[in-house]
């Protein structure tokens, strides 16, 4: 998952376990991260897109999108935010740029690295 100050979506990479190929990009659109006592925090706003390794792309949960901004649950600042979050993304297909830029393909965790501990104190929620 690669998260950017200030951007309105975060680029998350999917493979197959199976054969380990590259299934996909995966563009979340969400609030900018803002860090926390224990890691960041950020609100997903409900769109999202898939791009394949050759940068074919389509829409996901627009539907739920439209749906948040009638209700209010998504506000027009954010939506402007997600507008100026897809010219962004549009230029990194276009572009061919990070993290669309393939570099990142053949990454593999070093086989040493444990699981993920939980910082002290996660439990709240609140700092």
């Amino acid at each position: 998952m690669f998260l950017e100050p200030e951007q309105y979506f975060s680029c998350w990479m999917y493979w197959d376990h199976a054969t380990d190929a590259f299934n996909c990009y995966y563009i979340n659109f969400e609030l900018p991260y803002r860090r926390s006592h224990i890691g960041f925090d950020t609100l997903d706003l409900d769109l999202d897109m898939v791009i394949d390794s050759q940068l074919n792309w389509h829409w996901k949960d627009e539907d739920e999108y439209q749906a948040g901004i009638q209700e209010g649950g998504i506000q027009a600042d954010w939506v402007k935010g997600i507008e100026k979050a897809k010219a962004d993304v549009f230029d990194r297909i276009r572009n061919r740029t990070r993290p669309l830029d393939g570099t990142w393909l053949n990454w593999k965790p070093d086989p040493s690295w444990g699981p993920p501990r939980l910082p002290k104190g996660w439990e709240h929620i609140c700092a």
